[in-house]
Order: structure tokens, then sequence, then C-alpha cells
């Protein structure tokens, strides 16, 4: 592998590319579900028992999804939760979903630390990463606040829902895909790995093929996409910033996970295939993409609240994507404070791993004992 070179013909370079994704992904996946089986139950304990408190309510959400490593699970809790009555009213509920997205974003900002070695790579893979963890915070910052004072975002969902939906509500998961090309063989291979092994190994199998696959890709990325191969890369994914956007909503909708679309494109910031302000729109599509899961969700047991809250996400990632894409200051404020971190890491490389342990898990954990 690491003798591939320019010569080499593009199949047999797109082969290695491949092989070497697939297994990035199986690493990714295995991190996701050895995380799961350390968290659900004190994700379901957390989520019914402390939600009193909007705030409290958040950095649950928060302190869950990256506990789990998935924002799925933390949504379809909530849905589940809201449906069975266990929330006074699904405006308790829309924080804990807040707080799901800017914890999600944590499985990319792990990724980034595989390119530790070289720190110049490193400083643009994290600056990459932290960008969709900025954009969360600063749309949570916005409208937090409006759906506390207003209910602007419960009261939304509502109106939608009694706006085209009638009871039963429509049972969303006759849509969804049984065989997920992408996910399904991933999962089988992660939940067999995890049978013959426990959650620490798997875990540590993960890291492993995480960073040793992300090595090779970096390589490969490098000797595939120069000259016009990379101008023709970009021109397809991210020829526009509304072609960028779509892609990051259609192709996390197919694989139902914002961690693997929003993680791949790190290694892509990473190797110079791309640049930092090329990927933003396709983060912001991977944002509304991911809701497709809260609302298979709620499917599940269809009523007026569990549609209604899982029509919050959408509702406010969608709401997050029009402020964005149409304010070019909060685009440019979010770049800003993933570059600087970017350049901090430059300095001294372990405050990647101070920041991702303080933002997603200390400062959490800490208010969230305090508001018991």
């Amino acid at each position: 592998m690491g003798a591939i070179s320019q010569e080499q013909p593009l199949f047999q370079k797109l082969f290695y590319l491949f092989g070497v994704l697939f297994v990035f992904l199986l690493g990714l996946k295995l991190m996701t579900v050895s995380f799961e089986t350390f968290g659900s139950d004190a994700t379901k304990v957390l989520i019914a028992e402390y939600t009193g408190n909007p705030f409290i309510a958040l950095f649950i959400g928060m302190f869950a999804t990256a506990l789990t490593q998935s924002s799925s699970l933390t949504t379809s809790v909530v849905v589940g939760l809201v449906a069975t009555g266990q929330f006074d009213d699904i405006s308790a509920a829309v924080p804990v979903i807040i707080g799901a997205n800017i914890g999600t974003s944590v499985t990319s900002t792990i990724v980034s630390l595989g390119h530790i070695k070289n720190v110049q790579e490193f400083r643009k893979a994290i600056s990459a990463a932290t960008l969709h963890d900025f954009f969360n915070l600063l749309v949570t910052i916005i409208l937090l606040p409006m759906e506390i004072a207003f209910g602007m975002l419960s009261k939304s969902a509502l109106f939608v829902y009694g706006a085209f939906f009638t009871e039963p509500a429509i049972h969303i998961e006759q849509v969804k895909m049984s065989f997920n090309p992408v996910s399904s063989p991933l999962k089988f291979f992660a939940h067999h790995i995890l049978e013959f092994s426990n959650g620490y190994i798997a875990l540590l199998l993960a890291f492993v093929l995480l960073f040793l696959s992300l090595k090779y890709l970096s390589i490969i990325l490098k000797n595939i996409f120069i000259g016009s191969g990379k101008q023709k890369f970009e021109e397809k994914l991210f020829g526009s910033r509304m072609k960028s956007l779509f892609w990051g909503i259609g192709l996390t909708a197919a694989v139902q996970s914002s961690s693997i679309t929003t993680s791949l494109t790190v290694p892509l910031v990473a190797t110079n295939v791309v640049t930092i302000q090329k990927i933003f729109p396709f983060l912001l599509g991977a944002n509304i993409g991911t809701t497709v899961t809260a609302l298979i969700s709620s499917s599940a047991t269809p009523n007026k609240a569990s549609v209604s809250i899982a029509l919050c996400h959408l509702i406010y990632n969608v709401l997050g994507v029009v402020l964005f894409m149409s304010i070019p200051f909060f685009q440019r404020t979010a770049i800003y404070m993933s570059e600087s971190l970017g350049k901090l890491v430059l300095k001294r490389r372990w405050y990647g791993f101070a920041y991702i342990a303080t933002v997603f898990f200390i400062i959490p954990a800490i208010l969230i004992a305090l508001g018991k």
C-alpha cells in the first residue's frame, strides 16, 4: 500500500481507495457501536430523569450523544419518551435534541486525531472537524433562547404537523430501506466483532483501524487528487454552494449517519483535496440529512407528540442552514473559530485532546451534576 505511485493505473488506485475507505468506515462504525454498549443505558436514564431545566437538558443531549457517539440513539430515545408521554410538553424535549446535534460532531473531531503525526495535516483536519462543532454551537446560541422565550421551534413543529399530517400519522418507516448498501455491511461486521470480543477490545481495535486507514487514505488521496483530478472532484461535489449543500443532504440521508459523511470530509481537507470553505455547505447539508433518522423513529409510535419532536429536529437544522447560507457573517465566524483552534494545535498538539475532553465531556458532566 505504501508503494502506491503516480504511474499506477487509475483503477488500481481506486481499488486501494475503496478498500481503505471500507476499513475507515468499519473503524468508525465499530467505535460508535462500542461506545453505545457503554453508554446506551446511561443515556436513557439521563434523558428520562433530567428535563426540567432547558440548559441542563441541552447538556444532557450533548453529553449522552458524545458518550455513545450516536445522535441517532439520543434522538430515537427522545422520540420514544415523547411518544409515551414521559415529557410534559414537546418543548421540554427540544433542548435535548439540540444538544444531540452538538454532541454528534465529536466523532469527526476524534477522527481528526488520526492526523496528529503530521502537524500541518492535523491543523487542517481539526479545523475541518471543529467547523461542524462551531456551526452547531453558534446555531444553538441563536435559536435556543428563541425556543425558550417563544417556543419558536415547538410551535412551528406543531403547526407543520397540523397542516400536513392527520391521525394516524404517515408511517415514514414504509419508505425506509431494509438494506442500506453502506450502513448494513458495516453494522454486520461491527456487531460480529463486538460479539467475539468485548467493548474495550472492540474500541481499541476501532481506533487502530481508524488511525491506520487514515494514514493510507492520506497517501492515496494525495496521489489520486492532483492536478485535473482534484479540480474534477471539487467541481462534481463542491462546485457550488448549493451543489455541496444537496450532496451533504442526500449522502447523509442515504446512509442515515452524519458521523460518516462529516468524518469523510476531514481527510479531504487535511490532504488539500478541498478547502474548509468548500466543505462548509456540505456540512450544513449533513445536518439536514441526519434528521431522517428521527423522522423514521417517530413513525414507530406515530402520534402528534413523537412526529412533532422529529419535526422540531428538522426545522431547527433547516433554520440553521438558512441563517448560515444567507448571512455570510455567521459562516465567517464559524470558519474563523475553527481555523483559530487549528492554529493553536500547531503550538501544542495536546490542545486537540483537551478540546474534545473539555467541551464534550467534562463541562457537560459537571453542569449536569450541578443541575441535579
